[in-house]
């Protein structure tokens, strides 16, 4: 039995590090997987704990596939050791000078046929695996890597399709996924979208669009908790809530480097890194 003590971290190191949020993420992932028989941090459960856990218990071998491949959490540690390898065997060099959008294949394994697609716009880079059974592009990045990974000595085939109108479509893919993502607002937990909300009700002035920016992004947990008390002690008297979200705002300064950028991208942005065909 294992037994778990919480110890939570000072507001100003949490403001700093953010170290409750990146582990609500982390126990959250892992949670989606199925791995938790219990909460640490307030976990809610998932239909799949309950089935997962009974396969577990009858000795189900198949269980522990399926969990890895909702899991992403161990996709670096997962291949960190073994590129390192490979660039040391095959030096820095010789790699950098192969040419962008080369490409390969190889037998599919357990008959998958598809085509994976390594695209990059930016500084970002998107993988995907295109299934040619269902139509549908794979993201989810460990399932990908388990279907393309093999040896430096596996022999490569021919494809027996045409992976350049494959490509285009990824490229289609990516663009229309970053254009949802562009315009899908950040969801916000009470009380945090109360005060949001009661922002947009207010006359726009200086004050308020400094509080809507500031509002706007989800805030630390640490932080709504505070957030409550002044929620539940002042929503019925508007200058008062005003002032007492300025004096928050203004003790608490807070920025959001976990946040990616979504970058607006056409599909001639969109570069061809490499392709591997399963064929």
């Amino acid at each position: 039995m294992v037994h778990t003590y919480n110890f939570f971290p000072e507001d100003a190191l949490e403001s700093l590090l953010r170290l409750m949020e990146r582990l609500r993420e982390r126990l959250e992932a892992i949670n989606r997987a199925g791995l938790l028989d219990a909460p640490v941090l307030g976990e809610l459960p998932t239909p799949r704990d309950f089935n997962a856990l009974r396969r577990i218990a009858q000795a189900d071998q198949t269980i522990w596939s399926e969990l890895e491949s909702f899991s992403e959490l161990n996709f670096g540690e997962f291949l960190q050791q073994e590129l390192l390898d490979f660039l040391k065997r095959m030096g820095e060099e010789r790699l950098k000078a192969l040419p962008p959008g080369v490409g390969t294949g190889k037998k599919a394994p357990n008959g998958r046929r598809g085509l994976f697609v390594h695209l990059k716009g930016g500084s970002q880079h998107f993988w995907l695996f295109y299934d040619l059974a269902t139509r549908r592009f794979l993201e989810r990045k460990l399932e990908v890597i388990r279907l393309v990974r093999c040896s430096e000595n596996e022999p490569a085939v021919e494809s027996d399709f045409d992976v350049y109108a494959i490509i285009e479509q990824a490229k289609w893919h990516v663009v229309g996924r970053l254009r949802q993502a562009r315009v899908k607002l950040p969801r916000l937990k009470a009380p945090q979208n109360h005060i949001l909300n009661w922002l947009k009700t207010r006359r726009r002035n200086e004050i308020v669009e400094e509080l809507l920016a500031y509002f706007a992004e989800p805030l630390p947990d640490t932080y709504l908790r505070r957030l409550r008390k002044i929620w539940q002690a002042n929503r019925d008297n508007s200058p008062a809530l005003l002032g007492a979200l300025q004096t928050f705002v203004h003790d608490n300064p807070v920025s959001h480097p976990d946040r990616p950028e979504v970058l607006e991208l056409s599909e001639d942005h969109l570069t061809l890194v490499c392709y591997v065909a399963l064929v």
